[in-house]
């Protein structure tokens, strides 16, 4: 489960509440669970961290310093707020302006329909508006950079999440299965490297753009599976998906470094399990096995109707000799990609002339885990699908999987494939095609998942903090769980449950059907800790 940072907000009745005393949290405090921090990266969508940033709001909006307002703004009045080594200068573009300040500061709405803008920024084309409140915050790379971080209500965040991930014409039961596994995404992301927040807003993680993106069909959607996460032994699953895996899944170890060791393959996820998307398991880890696959249609798959369910790309031998080269140039810098290239590329090599592309290791799915790259200047052997894709670019776009096989010829050199994207975890075409025969949401997400249940954000109590959520349910009846150690309160909607260590388990409870219900863990009496779910599926 997600860390609850205890500088995050508790959304309150009407309207947020900073925690005064960061370093020691207050005795019987309730934290929201359904509270997310966005960091908003720049223009680019590259950079977390930058000089400035030029806030307004749809409304009249005010600055804080902790408990103290520093500033307040008309409604759509461009404020800039820059670091320097002294602190946080607010600057409105006709002059004038303050500071510094130091710490952090909070950039809030005066009224609950207010949305807060980033000016110099763009999305899809247009400034964006966010729900909830801002803080900027000091960058930790240099004394004169801050960043942005929208601290929201998940529910908020995902309606400007899912329609940029999966619209509506997927289906209505895919764009639910869409919500739960971005639901997902935001609590467990695969990569945390910032500490100041839980999630980016690029592709990098989800694609967050605005509530200007909103659409009302999907926010719906959203609302039918509002608190609903997929588990794994009651722990939140890394819900990875992408758009269409040709046919077969990939195990997670087979696509994915270690996030912090740069191990490859990575540790196995047992629930990220590859597999056939209909059909009988198929040994695809052979170059013959995989040829014969991917240069056929084979039609029993949930994404046959994806675009990129087969795919073809040609390149002359020059062009993939110049796309190497500048890719694997390119590569070598990112430090990120970096240790999957042997050996280094440093500036000024080229591979030469273009001898062959050999894959020296396939996954369950024929993808390709590992590729020599043969020239007459040596050969290099690249590692991880995403690093293959980047390195053999055609016309500057990723190849669209690694689910590849090459045909060289004389003066030309030809991919076949299947699937676009990383190929583990829910084909988002898949979900589209199950979606529209019948499948309700949970089926399609245990399809692409195995075995997992469905339910509630567990809540974690201590003798000094409790938590709260919400989830919606579609039935009269669910399943409690309880594990720790200590006597429990919990708190279910108007019922009180008094849990002994002797009865830690697991309880039938009642719920209220086609609505939101409450559930609480209130702070323990002792020392101790214990944590709290509901699986409704």
């Amino acid at each position: 489960m997600r860390n609850i940072v205890l500088s995050s907000l508790l959304v309150m009745a009407l309207g947020f509440t900073v925690l005064k005393n960061q370093a020691e949290p207050a005795k019987n405090l309730m934290l929201d669970a359904d509270l997310i921090r966005v960091g908003i990266s720049d223009e680019t969508m590259t950079q977390q961290e930058y000089p400035s940033v030029t806030v307004s709001s749809t409304s009249a909006y005010r600055i804080r310093q902790g408990d103290k307002v520093v500033w307040h703004s008309p409604a759509y009045l461009n404020v800039r707020i820059t670091r320097t080594l002294s602190g946080f200068l607010i600057r409105p573009v006709t002059g004038g302006g303050i500071g510094p300040f130091s710490g952090i500061l909070t950039v809030e709405p005066e009224t609950p329909e207010g949305r807060l803008r980033i000016t110099n920024l763009t999305r899809k084309g247009q400034i964006p508006n966010y729900r909830g409140i801002f803080e900027i915050v000091p960058a930790s790379s240099s004394l004169q950079k801050l960043m942005a971080i929208n601290i929201l209500p998940m529910q908020e965040y995902l309606k400007a999440v899912v329609p940029n991930e999966l619209p509506i014409q997927y289906g209505y039961e895919a764009v639910k299965a869409q919500s739960v596994a971005a639901r997902n995404y935001a609590i467990h992301p695969r990569e945390k490297p910032w500490p100041q927040f839980d999630i980016c807003d690029s592709q990098y993680c989800q694609a967050y753009y605005g509530s200007q993106t909103e659409q009302p069909q999907v926010t719906q959607a959203i609302s039918e599976t509002q608190g609903l996460i997929a588990l794994y032994q009651g722990e939140p699953i890394l819900a990875l998906y992408s758009s269409a895996q040709g046919g077969y899944r990939e195990s997670y170890q087979n696509a994915f470094s270690d996030p912090i060791t740069n191990k490859f393959p990575a540790t196995p996820i047992p629930y990220l399990e590859g597999g056939p998307d209909i059909g009988p398991v198929l040994k695809l880890d052979t170059e013959e096995a995989a040829r014969q696959f991917y240069l056929s249609h084979y039609p029993d798959s949930y994404d046959v109707t994806s675009p990129m369910y087969r795919w073809h790309k040609t390149w002359s031998r020059r062009e993939l000799e110049s796309e190497i080269n500048h890719n694997l140039a390119v590569s070598w810098k990112d430090t990120s990609t970096r240790p999957f290239i042997r050996p280094g590329f440093q500036p000024g090599t080229s591979i030469g002339t273009l001898k062959d592309i050999t894959v020296l290791q396939r996954g369950i799915s024929g993808k390709a885990m590992r590729i020599s790259i043969a020239g007459s200047h040596g050969t290099w052997t690249l590692s991880k699908e995403f690093v293959i894709r980047k390195v053999l670019k055609s016309h500057g776009r990723f190849l669209p999987s690694a689910n590849v096989v090459f045909d060289f010829h004389h003066s030309s050199i030809e991919a076949f494939g299947g699937g676009l994207g990383h190929g583990v975890g829910m084909s988002q075409i898949g979900a589209s095609m199950m979606s529209k025969h019948g499948s309700p949401f949970a089926d399609i997400l245990k399809h692409y998942y195995n075995g997992i249940t469905i339910g509630s954000i567990p809540l974690t109590a201590t003798d000094t903090i409790g938590m709260k959520t919400t989830f919606y349910a579609d039935k009269p009846h669910a399943t409690l769980f309880v594990k720790g150690t200590s006597p429990t309160t919990v708190q279910i909607n108007d019922k009180t449950v008094k849990l002994t260590p002797q009865n830690l388990a697991l309880l039938s409870i009642d719920v209220k059907p086609d609505s939101l219900n409450k559930l609480e863990v209130k702070p323990l009496q002792v020392a101790g800790n214990s944590t709290v779910w509901v699986e409704l599926y």
